[in-house]
């Protein structure tokens, strides 16, 4: 993987969504400046990676969840290929299908799987690992005193807080409403962050972003009811069928700004920006990208498409917020 400066793929990018989405509202390339591609291209089978989340230490050092794989791999700054830690390399140890990452203050790496969490130092060594007693972990942040905060359904919330040895400290959070507990623990949950101390969470639907101190009590909680985030999901015989829908994607920090980004089904991705008071000052900007993370130099990094292969961007934001 390198990082390639990509004003043409940008344009290339730009015109195709212009293209298929028929609107010439604002859009990633636009959005993003000083922009580097992340290319797979010289690694092995680099064809097949499908990046599902991602992570930054303090060093720029770049690590990208491959859950499909089974596989996190790190680079450089530069991008350039350092190491890999799953299934392919035992030194590291196994492991079995990633959801999502985390890093602390002493870039030690958090990867939260379905069923445990497992803890590495800056070098890839497994240094930890504890069992989880929720269904379906789908985000991990740490705090700067090392507890550990994951989103996964459990009868008694939907956030839940560890102590650094992996001792379960309180649970907390709304789950999604429904007489059926499959389509309830299906759409509990959401994507957090923590940011200057307090949890910033948006759940997959409705339009949520919560906010809450690390304690777990709820501090403010913006909704957007205009919005159609309507579960989308049919029952055929003892299954059920879970369609695309509107949801929440992601929250992260972007020079003291919020951003949050939701899906609207049949729409696009689009982006809120919440300011330093946490009031919302940009709303339903079309991006039509799935950002993954921010680092502390600025940057954003995302996709401009999903699926094994796909490319990640490194941007700064532009615009007068």
């Amino acid at each position: 993987m390198k990082f390639v400066q990509s004003h043409f793929r940008s344009l290339f990018n730009f015109l195709f969504i212009c293209f298929y989405c028929g609107c010439s509202r604002e859009y990633a390339p636009n959005f993003f400046f000083d922009v580097s591609e992340i290319s797979f291209e010289g690694i092995s089978r680099g064809e097949d990676l499908e990046v599902n989340d991602l992570a930054v230490n303090s060093r720029g050092q770049i690590f990208l969840c491959d859950k499909k794989n089974s596989l996190v791999i790190c680079f450089a700054s530069d991008g350039s290929y350092l190491r890999q830690i799953g299934r392919r390399d035992k030194y590291s140890g196994d492991i079995s299908h990633p959801v999502a990452l985390a890093m602390d203050e002493k870039d030690k790496l958090y990867i939260a799987c379905s069923k445990e969490i497992l803890i590495y130092n800056s070098e890839g060594k497994k240094i930890r690992q504890f069992d989880l007693d929720i269904r379906g972990s789908k985000s991990i942040d740490v705090d700067k005193w090392g507890n550990i905060y994951v989103t996964g359904y459990h009868k008694n919330g939907s956030i839940h807080k560890y102590d650094p040895e992996g001792r379960k400290l309180k649970t907390f959070g709304n789950l999604f409403e429904h007489d059926n507990q499959i389509v309830k623990r299906n759409y509990s949950g959401g994507k957090l962050n923590i940011i200057k101390d307090r949890i910033y969470m948006t759940s997959y639907t409705p339009y949520n972003v919560n906010i809450y101190e690390l304690n777990g009590q709820l501090v403010t909680q913006y909704q957007r009811p205009e919005l159609d985030f309507q579960p989308s999901f049919e029952v055929v015989g003892d299954n059920y069928i879970f369609r695309r829908s509107s949801q929440g994607l992601n929250i992260c920090s972007v020079d003291g700004l919020v951003f949050h980004t939701f899906y609207l089904n049949g729409k696009g991705i689009y982006l809120d920006i919440y300011g330093g008071d946490n009031a919302l000052i940009r709303r339903d900007i079309l991006l039509n990208v799935h950002i993954l993370t921010s680092d502390q130099m600025g940057y954003v990094y995302y996709m401009t498409r999903r699926g094994p292969g796909a490319s990640v961007f490194r941007g700064r934001p532009k615009g007068d917020f």
